[in-house]
């Protein structure tokens, strides 16, 4: 809410006329996971992936600058929460870790989970019905996780791969884990970065809407799908964070969120960044991080008088 205002608020900070004449947009600010791949030279692959429940994920994979061998170690790295498979490619070639990890010979692949800009087919549902939106990070670790993993050990044809997954790809990784030996006997490691559980002591000024009631949540943003800000609107945010008088403000409300320690933040690059953040997911799973905030307690959705019906407990 509160980036939202602040990021609304930049048109009015300068003249129209001002700010074309000192805009510069940044090329990959209208780039897709692909695009940006290509354009510092590597190769890329795209693949969509069919989960068991009907989803259709998107796939990108950077085989590396060292020619394929079966010894050639496959990492899969997801994404955080309302964020998408460019997160790991946003930055320069040194500073983005898919760049880093496929120049050092790894076979890079960058997941999409389910709902976010990349990841909104389904075999039987459209997004505009709520049964597609009826999933939280639960699902993503069951289905989203389990399906890309066995794809990505069929097409390279080895036993076990590396999972990295920040913030929502560390829970997603947490669940699906945990639930299903099977599955955590192919990874060969598990790097979770900025592990998010529970966001119990969660300080981002713009988290906090998530420990509103439930009941108001859904007032707020219906039952389907969770949207902060539209493409159009990104887009426009990015044309204007690509302004040097308004650079700062936008660096400022990124902040809000990941914290204001900017040494970490590549100030040329707020435009990239605003161009694809915040992304998609469903209502019913920020519900989830909610009931898992106000909790402190990482476990299943809570459907209160229903768990007895759906969980049969």
């Amino acid at each position: 809410m509160w980036m939202l205002i602040a990021m609304t608020a930049i048109q009015g900070i300068v003249s129209s006329e001002e700010l074309n004449s000192k805009t510069f947009m940044n090329p990959k600010s209208l780039m897709n996971i692909s695009e940006r791949i290509r354009y510092w030279g590597y190769c890329c692959e795209e693949y969509e992936v069919l989960t068991e429940d009907g989803y259709y994920l998107s796939v990108n994979r950077i085989p590396g600058a060292i020619p394929f061998s079966g010894n050639k170690s496959a990492i899969l790295l997801m994404h955080a929460l309302t964020m998408e498979g460019s997160v790991w490619v946003a930055n320069l070639p040194h500073q983005s870790l898919g760049f880093i990890l496929a120049d050092a010979g790894h076979d890079v692949w960058i997941g999409n989970s389910r709902g976010n800009f990349w990841s909104r087919r389904h075999q039987h549902l459209t997004v505009n019905e709520t049964e597609f939106w009826n999933f939280s990070f639960h699902e993503m670790g069951i289905y989203d996780l389990t399906a890309v993993t066995e794809f990505i050990l069929q097409k390279t044809g080895q036993q076990k791969i590396y999972y990295a997954g920040h913030v929502l790809g560390s829970t997603i990784g947490s669940v699906a884990f945990s639930i299903l030996p099977h599955l955590a006997e192919k990874i060969k490691m598990f790097f979770s970065l900025g592990p998010g559980y529970t966001l119990h002591e969660c300080i981002s000024p713009i988290l906090q809407f998530v420990r509103l009631p439930e009941a108001l949540i859904k007032v707020i943003f219906g039952n389907k799908e969770f949207c902060l800000l539209s493409p159009g609107l990104r887009a426009f945010l990015a044309q204007k964070c690509s302004c040097q008088p308004v650079d700062e403000l936008c660096k400022q409300a990124l902040s809000l969120i990941s914290g204001f320690n900017l040494k970490n933040l590549n100030k040329s690059r707020s435009d990239v960044y605003v161009s694809h953040f915040p992304d998609y997911t469903s209502v019913k799973h920020i519900i989830h991080w909610s009931q898992s905030m106000k909790t402190g307690l990482f476990r299943y959705f809570d459907y209160g008088s229903k768990n007895i019906d759906i969980y049969n407990q």
